[in-house]
């Protein structure tokens, strides 16, 4: 009798741990990661509507190239006014760049490479009624900095959206191309050596360099 019971008790357990497995449960809903969509892209398109540093109130447009999940290669093309700009001095800049992307995390990456601009600088006092000593002066020049940055990029299905938090960039060669002034004093002439050297081979920080656009 006891044997009996304990062979129906025996079945009992094996029938309810058998029903368990045979059990249809309602899948779970994955998770999409940031880096499940950079492992099956291959470029993106993005633009840079808010740059807080060398292109303050410019823009620019960046194609990203997937060499693999973690790894991008991004090609930077910007147009604008240069960040620190000069009481009555106007600086217009274009920049090339070419920047190595590494994901270290899901959405944290580190950022290097070669940036390429070119740079135009205009100053006048001519319209000032209070100066003395009214001149002017003009410049254009190009530098290449080696630069580095820190930042953050999302990916919601294609939609992409990052910011390089910051940045600096350290220039390694300039040259000045030509150059035109009306200078009367050596102080004048001080100034303008002074914004050159700034504008071209001065090291710079930049900080929230805002971008979107769409991953395929």
């Amino acid at each position: 009798m006891k044997l009996f019971k304990a062979a129906i008790l025996l079945s009992l357990f094996v029938s309810q741990a058998f029903a368990q497995e045979n059990v249809q449960t309602a899948p779970k809903r994955q998770r999409i990661y940031s880096r499940d969509v950079r492992a099956t892209s291959d470029m993106s398109v993005l633009v840079m509507p808010i740059g807080n540093g060398l292109f303050q109130r410019g823009g620019g447009i960046t194609l990203s190239f997937f060499l693999a999940t973690d790894h991008i290669l991004e090609l930077d093309l910007l147009k604008g006014e240069l960040g620190y700009r000069v009481y009555r001095t106007e600086l217009r800049s274009n920049g090339l760049n070419l920047h190595y992307k590494f994901f270290a995390t899901n959405t944290f990456y580190v950022k290097s490479g070669i940036d390429y601009r070119t740079i135009e600088s205009k100053r006048s006092d001519d319209d000032d009624w209070y100066s003395s000593d009214p001149y002017s002066y003009t410049f254009k020049g190009n530098s290449t900095s080696a630069t580095v940055a820190l930042g953050n990029q999302w990916q919601i299905g294609n939609f992409t959206l990052g910011a390089d938090w910051v940045g600096l960039a350290i220039p390694f060669a300039s040259r000045l191309t030509s150059e035109e002034s009306s200078i009367l004093t050596i102080q004048q002439r001080r100034d303008m050596e002074d914004e050159k050297n700034r504008t071209l081979n001065q090291d710079y920080l930049y900080v929230t360099r805002l971008y979107l656009g769409a991953s395929f």
